[in-house]
């Protein structure tokens, strides 16, 4: 017995009156181009260096798209561009964590995380796939949140369906027009010919009335303070609501560890010294340890939070904070090309 399952689905999706391609382009959550121009900046302000993010391949020798060095990934330049060699790249986790965490960092919504997300039965879908190269991983103008019962059509070689054919170019068209893919690769210094083998194969072929998730809004916190003198404020990182005013930091420095995970502590600590709106705000372990073992003070590990380090020890985060202090160092944090947002 035969049976080919898409059949039905294109019989399903003439039944709505519109081509399959417009149907599920429709159907599907594109983000704004603010919150993609914002993705993108924050990666190139990592270059030329890295870290950025890939997924890990199981491809190996001349095949592979990094070279270990020590412990150290380096992804392998396809381009002619010098540029962009010796980039330190880092293994995604689980596959797509990286993305997740940008995405709920510049539009906190969350997406793929099981029955907490905020977008149900969608998925993250890698319009031109290109999960090993590292502007395309996390490139959002690279990736769409499409209806659970489609991403299967867009994970398949369109070469086996022209159906299937048709409308992954439509998706590539919608995304290259609507985000100047051409000149976002033109900046990272790829040359026309590189660039023309990512141009999609067709035009747009329809005025789609697309779905956009908008780029996270922040109110001025001052504002919000004066309508809200009267209770306790309540603030986030990224979405994710603190309890406590001291959470607010340490939830921040938890977010930027994860995003720099080759950074020592003291590392962490020198990007983190500009932004000190308290005493002892960030701190290494040792410049820690040294305090408590000439400290008389009872409560000294209840005075802040640690967060270990994936390259070993951990850094110190005060909970010392008032209401004025965070929104201090919310005005500090939300300027930088971190990718985290205080509200």
């Amino acid at each position: 017995m035969k049976k080919d399952f898409l059949d039905d689905l294109f019989t399903l999706l003439a039944s709505t009156g519109v081509t399959p391609e417009q149907y599920m382009i429709e159907q599907s959550l594109f983000f704004s181009n603010a919150v993609v121009d914002s993705a993108f900046n924050n990666m190139k302000t990592k270059l030329p260096g890295g870290p950025l993010y890939i997924r890990n391949s199981t491809k190996t020798g001349t095949a592979s798209p990094y070279r270990n060095v020590g412990g150290t990934l380096f992804w392998n330049n396809i381009y002619r561009a010098k540029s962009l060699n010796n980039i330190e790249v880092v293994l995604d986790p689980d596959g797509n964590r990286e993305v997740r965490n940008i995405i709920k960092s510049l539009t906190g919504t969350s997406v793929s995380v099981g029955k907490n997300s905020d977008i149900k039965f969608g998925k993250i879908s890698h319009i031109w796939g290109e999960t090993s190269n590292p502007f395309f991983f996390t490139g959002l103008w690279n990736i769409v949140i499409v209806p659970a019962y489609f991403n299967d059509i867009l994970d398949k070689d369109g070469s086996s369906d022209p159906r299937i054919d048709m409308i992954i170019e439509q998706f590539k068209a919608v995304c290259w027009d609507k985000y100047d893919v051409q000149g976002k690769l033109l900046s990272l210094g790829l040359t026309p010919s590189e660039i023309s083998n990512y141009a999609p194969k067709h035009k747009v072929a329809y005025l789609y009335n697309i779905q956009e998730i908008p780029l996270l809004t922040v109110t001025p916190l001052t504002s919000r303070r004066a309508r809200t003198s009267s209770s306790k404020k309540q603030f986030s990182v990224n979405g994710t609501i603190c309890r406590k005013y001291g959470e607010v930091a340490w939830e921040a420095v938890k977010i930027f560890v994860s995003n720099n995970p080759r950074l020592n502590a003291a590392q962490i600590a020198a990007a983190w010294a500009p932004l000190q709106v308290v005493s002892n705000q960030v701190e290494t372990d040792v410049d820690h340890y040294a305090r408590k073992s000439k400290s008389k003070d009872s409560k000294f590990d209840d005075r802040s939070y640690e967060v270990k380090l994936r390259s070993g020890g951990s850094v110190f985060v005060s909970n010392q904070f008032t209401e004025n202090t965070v929104i201090a160092l919310a005005a500090k944090v939300n300027v930088q090309p971190w990718g985290i947002t205080i509200v």
